[in-house]
């Protein structure tokens, strides 16, 4: 009973969001919760993405510094290589969520960075010569949490390139 009451939800979610403009900054809302947010395992990695602009936390400088609930954040990770695709996409995105940094809502782009973060890794050095005075410069597809709309498309783009080429680690 109460899977076809979630499953019910979550299509009226998908069905509301369906076709919406994204809101900018000067139009951003806060997603209000659902009455009832369960996790099983049965729970699709697109199921879970509606989830991600209700998750409610905040963030600390860092993407480890995450303080609220990671029950979804640890479910998309654990579909691997599949979410880190879906992840990526995602990066660009400027839906409002419920998770803060510095008291304001963060972009999902930026949700979905720190999820990706959770999820795997990319070591920019490890491809530059040894002997490269640039080998340790910033990748750009590192962002931090206060990452503008064009830091987190640079991102997206660095991530895309990585993906194609599969020189990622999953953590």
């Amino acid at each position: 009973m109460t899977h076809r009451i979630i499953s019910g939800l979550l299509i009226t979610l998908a069905l509301a969001c369906r076709g919406q403009p994204q809101a900018t900054s000067s139009q951003a809302k806060t997603p209000q919760p659902p009455a009832q947010s369960t996790i099983t395992v049965s729970d699709s990695l697109n199921a879970l993405f509606l989830k991600l602009p209700i998750v409610q936390g905040s963030l600390g400088e860092r993407p480890s510094d995450f303080t609220g609930d990671r029950t979804v954040l640890q479910a998309i990770s654990s579909f691997g290589d599949s979410a880190v695709a879906r992840l990526v996409d995602c990066l660009d995105r400027t839906t409002p969520t419920r998770v803060t940094y510095q008291g304001r809502p963060i972009p999902l782009g930026l949700l979905c960075y720190v999820v990706l973060d959770y999820t795997a890794y990319y070591e920019a050095y490890d491809e530059r010569p040894q002997h490269d005075p640039n080998r340790y410069a910033p990748w750009p597809g590192n962002v931090d949490m206060s990452a503008t709309p064009e830091q987190l498309r640079t991102a997206k783009r660095a991530w895309q390139d990585v993906v194609k080429r599969k020189v990622y680690n999953l953590t």
